[in-house]
């Protein structure tokens, strides 16, 4: 009798339905089903030999999260392999099961951050989100930094360095999931490098961003890559081996190498066991610590002495150019004043090394550096491909040294720029690693300048303790100003393959002119 007078439920309901818990069940099903409707493709599974897809293990964690809230978690992850569109998808799952959610989403970026927290609303702004969950955007909310949803769950962007007013993660008092705070990537890579750089986010999450953690069962997650042993990662893992010590919480942990431990890439597809092996060759530093989330002490080394080459005769130079580091006097405990002479050679397709053909470190008087660098300048000018332009930095005595090169005829003197997208001098040094680790940087064997800049480049620490770096400051700028600049790169392919047309075009012009010669003017 009760079946009798039931509504009838067609199998369009039931398909309803059925879509409906298994979106609501699943956090993979419900990326893979959105991902497709807001990109038109399918989100991808990577499958490792030997692992499990991280993409997978990355759903169990976040699911853990939302069934015990009151839990702390740690994700490490190498960039590029989708950790933050799992956390968007992640708050649009968790907002279909618990609508009266807050979410507060930080990151070392605010445009970053806004455009993961814009993810999540585009998600919520589907057809196909509001048919299933009856969620939609709060029509007074449509900003991109924050939005509200009709069942009062709220989503709010911010920066790691910005201020955070009047949003809340969580709701205090709630036994049940009731949102949380995420960050994702609390560092920028270069800032971590200074001790201020790498305090800021660790004293921003302890002093601003725990304070609007609304209860004790509202979750904290932090999926990021590691980019230094004092990184904020570091500081909540701590309270693992030292309660007293991080946030006063035991964190969960995922960490996700690009390598495991018998050598299983992550995603084959994306980086393959050959190209990870040849980062870790090339670029340690980023390797050990983006990649495999361990970073390595500081203190070592930048350049390795097996990555510098030395042919046994000068390779073809192309382009030359000099770069110049002045110093103020000529006792031996300042940096001294080297001058740089260095070509850029072509090794095969696309690929130019940069050949160091002379240097000269001398400590002098500041009169006496104008007549040392002409006498350089004249040196260099004999060499078959002489250098087409000077590079100085505009500082102490290179500021008279510009003014004065800067007179000479057929002299093209540039002033080294500095700003604050170059970053510090350990920036750039660190910036120019993977460069000298493909082994782009040559010498010629023998020469008296070769064992003097290897010897110097191989004393350059990452934690600036080495005692000079006059000649890698040159070494840098010189990098920087050719084979490291794409431009630079393009506009010799094109010299080049000028050149190459006009020899085919004189080639086949002389051809013409001796089999007229042999064969008469009719041919």
């Amino acid at each position: 009798m009760l079946n009798m007078i039931e509504p009838a439920i067609d199998s369009k309901m039931l398909q309803y339905i059925d879509v409906k818990t298994t979106l609501q069940s699943s956090l993979l099903a419900f990326t893979r089903f959105f991902f497709k409707i807001l990109n038109g493709y399918e989100f991808r599974i990577s499958n490792p030999p030997g692992r499990e897809p991280h993409v997978i293990s990355i759903c169990k964690e976040l699911t853990y999260l939302y069934k015990h809230p009151w839990e702390r978690s740690y994700i490490g992850i190498a960039p590029g392999y989708g950790k933050s569109t799992l956390m968007s998808y992640f708050i649009a799952w968790c907002l279909t099961k618990a609508p009266h959610s807050n979410f507060i989403y930080a990151s070392c970026d605010k445009d970053l951050a806004i455009k993961h927290n814009s993810t999540v609303k585009m998600i919520v702004e589907t057809r196909e989100y509001r048919g299933l969950f009856g969620i939609w955007i709060d029509s007074n909310t449509r900003g991109k930094s924050y939005f509200k949803i009709n069942k009062g769950g709220e989503c709010a962007a911010f920066s790691m360095g910005g201020g955070i007013i009047g949003r809340n993660a969580g709701l205090p008092g709630m036994l049940e999931f009731s949102g949380g705070l995420i960050i994702d990537d609390a560092h920028k890579p270069k800032d971590v490098r200074s001790e201020t750089g790498r305090n800021e986010p660790i004293l921003t999450y302890k002093d601003t961003l725990l304070q609007r953690v609304r209860g004790i069962n509202v979750f904290v997650g932090l999926i990021a890559q590691r980019l230094h042993q004092d990184d904020l990662p570091a500081f909540v893992m701590n309270a693992a081996n030292d309660p007293t010590s991080g946030d006063g919480h035991k964190w969960r942990t995922l960490i996700l190498p690009c390598l495991d431990s018998v050598g299983n890439p992550l995603d084959p597809v994306k980086e393959t066991k050959e190209m990870l092996l040849a980062e870790m060759e090339y670029n340690p530093l980023v390797f050990h610590a983006q990649k495999q989330q361990n970073p390595l002490p500081p203190g070592g080394g930048l350049y390795r002495r097996e990555w510098f080459i030395e042919h046994a005769q000068e390779p073809e130079i192309i382009k030359s150019i000099i770069t110049i580091d002045t110093a103020e006097t000529e006792k031996t405990f300042n940096d001294s004043s080297v001058m740089t002479f260095t070509g850029v050679y072509k090794i095969s397709d696309n690929v130019y090394g940069l050949h160091v053909i002379d240097c000269w470190e001398v400590r002098v008087e500041p009169f006496e550096l104008e007549s040392t660098v002409r006498a350089f300048i004249h040196t260099c000018g004999l060499h078959k491909v002489p250098p087409s332009t000077i590079y100085i930095e505009k500082k102490s005595t290179g500021v008279t040294l510009l003014s004065m090169l800067r007179q000479e005829q057929g002299l093209n003197v540039m002033e080294i720029q500095r700003t604050a997208a170059s970053g510090s001098k350990m920036d750039r040094f660190i910036d120019i690693q993977p460069v000298i680790g493909k082994r782009l940087l040559s010498f010629t064997k023998g020469h008296p300048c070769t064992e003097l800049v290897i010897e110097h480049m191989c004393k350059i620490t990452d934690n600036e303790s080495h005692s000079f770096d006059d000649i890698c400051d040159t070494i840098c700028d010189a990098i920087m100003y050719t084979i490291a600049d794409r431009n630079y790169i393009k506009s010799l392919d094109r010299n080049l393959n000028s050149k190459l047309n006009n020899i085919v075009a004189q080639d086949s012009i002389k051809r013409q002119v001796q089999y007229r010669s042999l064969y008469g003017a009719k041919y």
